[in-house]
């Protein structure tokens, strides 16, 4: 059964490749911090391939976390409100995005992972510093 299912998933691959159909993330590459609620762009390119992607939100692992929208693939893009899935809201925490055309069963995903982060907490953000003391105040 094993086997099997390895060269299913084969032959599958191979048909793909002989087709000339490529999926491939090129937004985000990883590495990025993103703030909940900003918006960002999710881009990606193709050949061969035709009807909707569906874009998802997974884990490192692999494991699906949400539905982030489903459009047609020749849009190239989605401008993503960060956190924002189908049915929920992500927390903040490392992921990466995942793009997968169910006409073709072809999946890619982005390279490395990226952080969804809280406003409050995003890197340079200083809107909520208090400075306590006397002046003049050094930073």
């Amino acid at each position: 059964m094993k086997r099997t299912l390895i060269f299913i998933a084969v032959a599958m691959a191979a048909a793909a490749l002989s087709y000339g159909q490529t999926l491939n993330v090129t937004r985000p590459t990883g590495g990025e911090r993103w703030t909940l609620g900003s918006r960002e762009a999710i881009t990606w390119n193709y050949s061969g391939i035709t009807g909707n992607v569906v874009v998802r939100l997974v884990l490192p692992s692999g494991e699906r976390v949400g539905r982030i929208a489903n459009v047609p693939v020749g849009d190239r893009s989605f401008n993503w409100t960060v956190g924002q899935l189908a049915t929920e809201t992500a927390a903040a925490g490392e992921y990466s995005i995942q793009i997968y055309a169910a006409d073709q069963d072809i999946t890619a995903t982005s390279g490395r992972t990226i952080s969804l982060v809280d406003p409050a907490g995003a890197a340079g953000d200083i809107s909520n510093v208090r400075l306590s003391g006397t002046s003049p105040h050094r930073i």
